[in-house]
């Protein structure tokens, strides 16, 4: 039987053939080909190409670490609390205080507290979030794959969440894929697409259906029509 691997379908038009290739997607949350094209740009014009995945189990303790490390004190550090504080506004900080491969490598601190609190004891959104928070912080000009962005999030923060994914995106030139089989989730994206208009030209849905060889597509105006009428958008698995 052959072995399973999840993988990024990349379909290129417009050279000499069109091309279509599998870039596998690595445990540690990227593809070693597309690693590999960053690293060949880095040392032959000094930029790099971003590229993040983020799985239904979040991101790589070290790699999140890592991400962290190259946010704390700079400019996208808010932008960071503030996303958690979609889910706990009472956050004032958060550091990372150990290199240990664990949840507890990161605490926060909470309005009225001195105490510090370790990240894992606040539940699956707020780690959730900040996974999505960092990749974003830190995929300037580049591409981020969220699978299942809904997980640990509760209907209520959605819409939240999708107004920090459009707006990051957009301030920060980034390419977001993510998937969901969550139609609250689907509908907090219609929401925020019809009470701000400016960011739904930003925004595609693709309804994926099992045999059928091209994606259902959706406009912002279009899935926010058939959120309110009831109508189903959400992908079939496979």
């Amino acid at each position: 039987m052959e072995e399973e691997i999840l993988a990024l379908r990349v379909w290129t038009e417009g050279w000499e053939e069109d091309v279509e290739v599998l870039l596998p997607l690595t445990e540690s949350g990227g593809s070693p080909y597309l690693e590999y094209l960053a690293t060949r740009r880095r040392l032959s014009d000094g930029e790099g190409v971003t590229f993040n995945f983020i799985t239904t189990a979040g991101l790589d303790p070290q790699q999140l670490v890592r991400l962290w490390d190259g946010i704390v004190l700079g400019a996208e550090e808010p932008m960071v609390l503030d996303s958690l504080r979609v889910v706990e506004p009472r956050i004032e900080r958060i550091a990372a205080v150990s290199r240990e491969v664990s949840s507890g490598a990161f605490v926060l601190r909470m309005e009225g507290s001195d105490q510090r609190v370790p990240l894992g004891s606040m539940g699956d959104g707020i780690r959730r979030l900040l996974a999505l928070s960092a990749c974003l912080a830190r995929s300037a000009n580049g591409t981020v794959l969220i699978d299942e962005i809904d997980t640990g999030l509760h209907h209520t923060v959605m819409a939240k969440m999708w107004k920090l994914v459009v707006e990051t995106a957009l301030r920060r030139k980034i390419q977001v894929f993510a998937t969901t089989h969550s139609m609250d989730c689907v509908n907090a994206l219609a929401a925020l697409c019809e009470d701000e208009p400016a960011l739904g030209p930003a925004v595609l849905l693709h309804r994926v259906e099992k045999h059928r060889g091209t994606t259902v597509l959706y406009s912002a105006d279009e899935f926010a029509a058939a959120a309110a009428t009831g109508i189903e958008t959400r992908g079939v698995r496979g």
